[in-house]
């Protein structure tokens, strides 16, 4: 039992980017450009001069009993292996950041909790809509009611919606194409079709629903707090992005994964990278390339 308990710890969190590279090539296509492979190097080159940008997740929060949206900055990881990241990277980038759990937590971060979003008896996501909805009918001019508000926000942001996403639900207009398809005599004979007699239920069956979409990916975040501000935790941005979360590699990054085995030789033949991923008198970054996750 220690040693699975040590194993878990052990576990990185992955920060993956990337997601508009991807969109400049070819629809679905798994196959990089070098173009594309230079734009990879080019944001590892500035995440390591700057940090991990945090942007506001802009995620609105609906229930029957009113929404609201999140609107802290934040800088999401998930708890997903290597070797089960590969379709998480298609929807975020082929870039992979892999940090230690304390780091995270030492900066700020902690775990989400997933919330259902869907359908009746969404009490969790009710009840944050209330408390939102009683601080912003105070005072907004008492000092205090700001303070809690603002925490509230805070507590909020490591929420996310989870709800049951259905594969096999007809896409929007389909039953109307195959209605439009067939002909008078062909409706004619479905209606005269007798109907199918109900498929009998298994009572011992286990019904685990549909798949949760978005809570496979196990999220951790840091949010923007004050305290972190002060504490250069984290530090001012541009414009976009407002703030960034320095990190010190060898110590706090441990791993980089790249999207292939071109970009892995692109970065590993630039001096400067060399010289911040493989420093004197500290621990190395490991570099690993998607293409060979799994084969070991």
């Amino acid at each position: 039992m220690a040693s699975l308990r040590n194993s878990i710890h052990r576990q990185q969190l992955f920060h993956w980017i990337g997601k508009s590279i991807e969109a400049e090539g070819s629809p679905g296509s798994s196959r990089l450009t070098d173009p594309q492979r230079e734009q990879y190097v080019s944001w590892l080159v500035n995440s390591i001069k700057d940090g991990l940008w945090m942007t506001s997740p802009s995620e609105r929060i609906s229930t029957p009993k009113g929404s609201f949206t999140q609107e802290l900055p934040a800088v999401c990881f998930t708890e997903w292996s290597l070797d089960r990241s590969l379709p998480h990277t298609r929807r975020y980038g082929r870039l992979g950041f892999g940090f230690p759990k304390r780091v995270i937590l030492l900066k700020g971060g902690q775990p989400v909790s997933y919330f259902k979003s869907t359908g009746a008896k969404q009490r969790y996501a009710g009840a944050m809509v209330e408390l939102m909805q009683f601080f912003r009918s105070q005072d907004g001019n008492d000092p205090i009611i700001r303070k809690r508000l603002q925490d509230l926000k805070y507590i909020l942001s490591f929420s996310r919606a989870i709800r049951e996403h259905v594969d096999l639900a007809p896409a929007p207009g389909a039953r109307k194409a195959r209605v439009a398809k067939a002909g008078p005599t062909e409706l004619k004979r479905r209606k005269a079709t007798t109907p199918r007699k109900p498929k009998a239920i298994d009572p011992f069956a286990r019904k685990f629903g549909f798949p949760l979409d978005l809570a496979e990916e196990r999220e951790w975040r840091i949010v923007f707090h004050p305290d972190l501000l002060t504490r250069r935790i984290i530090v001012p941005g541009p414009g976009p992005p407002r703030y960034f979360v320095p990190y010190k590699p060898g110590t706090e990054l441990f791993t980089i994964a790249l999207p292939d085995n071109r970009t892995v030789h692109r970065v590993l033949q630039d001096d400067h990278l060399c010289h911040e991923l493989f420093r004197e008198n500290r621990p190395h970054v490991t570099i690993v390339s998607l293409e060979d996750v799994g084969t070991f």
